[in-house]
């Protein structure tokens, strides 16, 4: 949240390092869906 405090009503501007930050958010957020998916494999048990 304390991001969101920063950014709150101020110039954001998309340049480079706000893109890269950006871009590492969602790979994280992604990785971390994904992973918690793959590692449960007593899903597909039968």
């Amino acid at each position: 949240f304390n991001w969101i405090g920063t950014l709150w009503r101020g110039s954001i501007t998309y340049e480079t390092p706000m893109l890269w930050s950006l871009g590492f958010l969602v790979s994280f957020v992604f990785g971390g869906l994904t992973g918690v998916i793959l590692a449960s494999p007593a899903l597909d048990f039968h």
